[in-house]
């Protein structure tokens, strides 16, 4: 399997020409073996998850005042 590097803008660009917006945003670290195997590599972050709502609806209650 390959590698498809893109841009961090080249995602989010995307997303918004479809009307969608970021809602959450992870980036997990890679499986310990994949790193133990590449530690220079594992430094950086591998994959990107990306939770969206179309139109930009927020649809979490906002914060608490105490945070």
């Amino acid at each position: 399997m390959g590698a498809n590097h893109r841009t961090l803008s080249t995602y989010v660009n995307t997303l918004r020409r479809h009307d969608l917006w970021v809602d959450e945003l992870a980036e997990p670290e890679p499986a310990p073996e994949w790193a133990a195997k590449r530690p220079d590599a594992a430094r950086y972050p591998v994959f990107l998850v990306l939770s969206c709502v179309k139109g930009g609806a927020d649809r979490r209650p906002p914060p608490s005042a105490d945070g």
